[in-house]
């Protein structure tokens, strides 16, 4: 924070007064980098002179009726620093006239277009209560939706003579040596088309609204924070003897928030229309295209109901404060009964009219939640049925598995006998091999068999059996070729072996 704030934020805090909570101060300061702008050329402050188009005070000047017959005076439109702004609220006003100061934002989201110096001079300009920096904070940069449920309204009511003021209070009327000065901010949240090509094209604003009156000179300061956009025609187009009472802006104010109500409920009515259309029509229920997905639908647009019934009640709740206020206001400052009944009225017309639309955001929430049921009644067979078809599904391979298994174990008896007859085949053939052996080696020309008559030489004449010398070349060609036929397969075995270890590793 540069100097000239940390000076601009001193002069704030004195302008604030004594009574202001410590507490109060330290999380509005910890803020303040998140709630105005720092370069000059985003800051933007308009301020304009409401003046009552119905003046009767026959001592005006015919200049100063001409003035009174403009509803609205703009000033400045635009004030970017705070020598000029300073310059354009040290001006003087119409008589009867209510000097207002209009604040705005780049969006819902954003810092407040104006500087830690022109917001001091504005609330030293109005002389502010420290309530209303409980309503500013809810104000500022965010990159996330907190801080979206928080609706307050303060008042308070000051007389300068409270010993005169007391002596006739009871009497129904207040001293006219008693000058009455009166304070009254809250934040209302109401609903706007955002104009932005999305699903949902609403969204939830918050506008913020100060008033102080003065009794003697019959005038008021205001203080307006992202007002909603029908506000500034509304300002031009004030009609005659619209702002007999010093409160009469507030109900155009609160008629100008809660007129897209209706809308909004509407379209919200539309949505659960169509999923209610869905489950409406009697039919097996597998016929239903329902999803998980449709419930999590079903559930934002209750999230949404949820917090329009908070608006509409913590709405509700500032319309009987203010009622109540005014009632005070009324009697201390002798306004005439017509003009107070007359506002009265307003109020309740008002609250009926939101009292009405919390009554269809119940019956939405109890459709919405029938509807809800409803879904989880047709998912819940969807997937008994799922499972029912699963368990068939399961029997029918458990059944032809079993099928499999009885085929496995009748060929698993088969090998076995084939296998039995293969190891009795082979004992035979063990048991008859060497005799094989022997009697082919006999049978071989390595072998000779003399009779008596063939030996010459020999003095003996019985037969003789004769092996040839050259026997031994079989015997190592045998040797060579089995080892020819060993020495392969070894090979052809390790390699297999390393091809193997490779893949694994």
């Amino acid at each position: 924070m540069s100097l000239h704030d940390q000076q601009q934020l001193v002069l704030l805090q004195k302008a604030l007064g004594e009574h202001q909570s410590e507490l109060l101060w330290s999380d509005f300061e910890a803020m303040l980098p998140d709630l105005f702008v720092t370069e000059p050329t985003n800051c933007k402050a308009e301020v304009l002179d409401i003046i009552p188009p119905c003046n009767t005070d026959t001592s005006l000047s015919v200049e100063e009726e001409l003035i009174g017959s403009v509803a609205d005076k703009n000033i400045a439109e635009g004030v970017s620093d705070v020598e000029e702004l300073d310059d354009v609220l040290s001006r003087s006003s119409p008589p009867k006239s209510s000097r207002m100061v209009i604040l705005h934002r780049f969006n819902s989201w954003s810092r407040i277009n104006i500087n830690i110096g022109m917001f001091r001079a504005i609330c030293a300009y109005c002389q502010v209560t420290p309530q209303f920096l409980k309503i500013v904070m809810g104000f500022g940069k965010k990159l996330t939706p907190t801080d979206e449920d928080f609706m307050a309204c303060y008042t308070s009511l000051s007389i300068s003579d409270k010993r005169n003021w007391n002596l006739n209070y009871n009497a129904g009327r207040a001293s006219r040596r008693a000058t009455i000065s009166s304070d009254l901010c809250y934040n209302l949240r109401y609903f706007e088309r955002h104009g932005r090509q999305l699903a949902d094209p609403w969204s939830c604003r918050q506008s913020a609204v100060y008033q102080k009156y003065y009794s003697d000179s019959k005038k008021s300061k205001w203080i307006i924070i992202q007002p909603p956009i029908r506000f500034a025609s509304y300002l031009k187009n004030i009609g005659a003897c619209h702002l007999s009472h010093p409160m009469d802006l507030h109900i155009s104010y609160f008629g100008i928030a809660i007129a897209k109500w209706r809308e909004y409920l509407n379209f919200i009515d539309e949505k659960l229309k169509g999923f209610d259309n869905e489950i409406a029509i009697a039919k097996p229920y597998s016929e239903f295209n329902i999803s998980f997905s449709s419930k999590q639908q079903i559930h934002n647009l209750r999230r949404k109901l949820l917090h329009a019934r908070l608006v509409l009640s913590n709405t509700t709740k500032t319309l009987a404060t203010i009622g109540i206020y005014e009632s005070k206001l009324a009697k201390a400052c002798n306004l005439p009964t017509p003009t107070h009944e007359n506002f009265q009225y307003q109020i309740q017309n008002m609250s009926s009219e939101l009292n009405n639309y919390t009554r269809i955001v119940r019956k939405l929430l109890s459709l919405s939640n029938d509807i809800r049921l409803m879904y989880d009644d047709i998912l819940k067979f969807h997937a008994q049925e799922i499972m029912h078809l699963n368990g068939a599904k399961l029997t029918q391979i458990a059944q032809a598995d079993s099928i499999e298994t009885k085929v496995m174990v009748s060929l698993a008896d088969a090998t076995a006998r084939d296998s039995r007859m293969m190891r009795i085949a082979t004992v035979i053939a063990m048991v008859y091999l060497p005799a094989s052996l022997v009697m082919s080696f006999f049978s071989t020309v390595l072998v000779e068999y003399q009779e008596s008559g063939q030996v010459e030489q020999s003095g003996d004449d019985s037969p003789t059996l004769n092996v040839h010398r050259e026997t031994w070349i079989a015997v190592l060609s045998t040797l060579i070729l089995a080892l020819c036929t060993l020495v392969p397969s070894w090979w052809w075995g390790r390699d297999g072996k390393k091809q193997r270890s490779r893949s694994i590793c």
